[in-house]
């Protein structure tokens, strides 16, 4: 326990050192600007995004299970994702909810769970890098940065080799047999598992198709979402410029150094209102970086409520039933 306080200290302390670094040369009156010009329907249109996103991680999710064997209802995985964005607002990075994902499915099926959200993750991911690199190729001339293409390029490369390692995992167990993992069976044994489910996957071509498909969109409305907060505070950018800058800046928060992407979000935004020639740059990144915070959380929000009312029920589940009787984990 003491080491998760140490560990939670230090993300914050990352934060606290990156935001100063991003933020010295801010001009307050420029970000007090941005927020006097707040349009308030394209925040309406970012909220409703949010819900859809969510309906259709969910749907992904309870397509991967089914094909595992498991059957949960699209309500229950729709309500488990939302408490997961909700623990993302503490854990570090913007996938910690995945562990609570995970653990809500039942602990006699972990493995099968852990395998549907890495696929669910992959999936994305994939689908972030063909988007950024596709999009940064078409900008070329007019970013004038062969890194915004290189880099996607090689992240996609990177996770289609992933996705092909567990999908076909003859070389991926040779590797690991190499490496020394097959000294630790607890290990191997949960990486074997893993290995079936994947193996189950790839049985379903369909399944496979759909779940690529839903990323892809799932993506792209990630990208008009955030698009709807720089309408919002009337910043002048092109569409074309969040298609190559948000990918990148969602593989930025999602590395587990700070609390919820604090800093490294901010960054990304500065970087990517430069190059978009934006005068006060650091300003629009801080309005754009606060009201995506604030927004988020309060959906996010939403989350908690069905975690108290999930907590509540099976507190009242368990004393009816007594403290003898088996039940089987509660979602």
């Amino acid at each position: 326990m003491k080491r998760k306080y140490v560990l939670l200290c230090g993300k914050l302390v990352v934060a606290a050192v990156l935001l100063l670094l991003v933020y010295h040369h801010l001009s307050v009156d420029d970000v007090a600007l941005d927020f006097r010009r707040l349009r308030f329907l394209p925040l309406v249109g970012f909220v409703v995004l949010l819900f859809a996103n969510t309906f259709l991680s969910a749907l992904k999710w309870k397509w991967l299970l089914e094909a595992d064997g498991i059957r949960l209802s699209l309500a229950t995985l729709f309500a488990s994702y939302l408490i997961g964005t909700f623990f993302n607002l503490f854990l570090p990075s913007t996938v910690g909810g995945d562990t609570y994902r995970i653990a809500s499915v039942g602990r006699d099926r972990m493995v099968k769970s852990t395998a549907a959200v890495l696929a669910d993750r992959l999936s994305g991911l994939i689908a972030l890098a063909t988007i950024c690199t596709v999009s940064s190729a078409i900008t070329y001339q007019s970013m004038g940065r062969r890194i915004f293409i290189v880099l996607p390029l090689l992240l996609l490369l990177a996770q289609l080799a992933v996705a092909l390692a567990l999908l076909w995992p003859a070389s991926s167990r040779r590797l690991m047999a190499r490496l020394g993992f097959g000294r630790i069976p607890h290990l191997m044994s949960f990486v074997e598992r893993l290995f079936i489910s994947f193996q189950t996957y790839r049985k379903h071509p369909s399944l496979i198709v759909r779940i690529v498909g839903i990323s892809f969109l799932f993506q792209f409305l990630v990208i008009i979402a955030v698009f709807c907060l720089s309408r919002a505070l009337a910043l002048d950018v092109r569409f074309i410029g969040f298609l190559v800058f948000v990918p990148i800046i969602t593989i930025l928060e999602s590395i587990p150094i700070s609390i919820y992407g604090l800093g490294l979000r901010d960054a990304g935004y500065v970087l990517f209102f430069r190059q978009m020639g934006l005068p006060s740059a650091e300003a629009h990144a801080l309005a754009m970086s606060v009201l995506y915070v604030v927004m988020t959380a309060g959906y996010c929000a939403l989350g908690g409520i069905l975690l108290a009312h999930r907590m509540f029920k099976r507190g009242a589940t368990e004393k009816s039933d007594g403290p003898d009787k088996a039940r089987e984990p509660s979602l």
